[in-house]
């Protein structure tokens, strides 16, 4: 498990950041997904939520520091995350489910 930063700026309308942990495996699946999100930014606002590599960096810090914050956070530490979009987590439990049975 790593430490990761997403950050993603919209201009005018505000930027969206978060930090959150994950592995490989959850990586992998958030990598290039895209979700459309409404009101984040404001009221009316409809932005689309981008995971890549230019929106999703690694934080230089020890594997026992993010073990730590994985103890007492969880892998949602803060702010915007792919854990904390209900839609995506619902798609990718989905998708797993699908692996599973194969």
């Amino acid at each position: 498990m790593k430490l990761y930063r997403y950050q993603q700026d919209y201009g005018r309308m505000g930027d969206l950041d978060g930090v959150f942990i994950a592995d490989e495996t959850d990586l992998k699946w958030f990598m290039g997904a895209e979700v459309w999100v409404n009101d984040v930014l404001g009221k009316h606002s409809e932005i689309q939520v981008t995971f890549n590599e230019n929106t999703v960096k690694e934080l230089a810090v020890s594997e026992q520091a993010v073990q730590e914050l994985f103890d007492v956070l969880g892998k949602d530490v803060s702010g915007m995350t792919p854990y904390s979009l209900d839609y995506l987590i619902e798609e990718w439990h989905g998708e797993q489910d699908e692996e599973d049975d194969e």
